[in-house]
């Protein structure tokens, strides 16, 4: 390779590197899922929902609580709900 395309090939692997730089997760995450009763049967109506995170899938802390409720809850309809996690009264676990 020659000096010159040499030179060309660090401008250009250069300037994509100074382009790439860290982004800010979102601070809402949709989620969608099904509400049904005991009897298998979907549920309709306006539900105070509380969602937890845990940092392990058994046996981990609770790191996160998001709650929906009052002018915050959640519509269900036909058993399908859809709620941006993060949205509610966050609190640490």
């Amino acid at each position: 390779m020659t000096k010159s395309r040499a030179w060309i090939a660090m401008v250009v692997v250069g300037s994509a590197l100074s382009t790439a730089r860290a982004v800010d997760p979102p601070s809402t995450l949709n989620y969608q899922g099904v509400l049904r009763d005991a009897a298998d049967k979907p549920q309709a109506g306006i539900y105070a929902m509380v969602f937890r995170f845990f940092d392990a899938a058994s046996g981990g802390a609770e790191i996160l609580v998001d709650t929906h409720s009052g002018g915050n809850a959640i519509s269900v309809i036909n058993g399908v709900f859809n709620v941006a996690l993060g949205s509610g009264s966050v609190a640490d676990g």
